[in-house]
């Protein structure tokens, strides 16, 4: 997932991966830290990555997500 990411960001404006996996497989590859904000990975000006915990559910996310 992580390198159709970079190669989406090739092509497209703006690219999100998001990764619900509790390993934090995403952080590890790009070798970034990542939470539950988006935040642009280093090296790209229009990839950004985010890992969230499933459990915790929607109320916990900001609202700006649901806009």
């Amino acid at each position: 997932s992580c390198s159709l990411a970079v190669q989406l960001a090739k092509v497209r404006s703006s690219v999100l991966i998001i990764s619900t996996d509790p390993a934090h497989n995403i952080s590890d590859a790009f070798d970034q830290k990542f939470s539950k904000i988006p935040t642009r990975v280093e090296g790209f000006t229009n990839l950004f990555a985010m890992e969230i915990d499933p459990n915790i559910g929607y109320a916990e996310l900001p609202d700006e997500y649901f806009d």
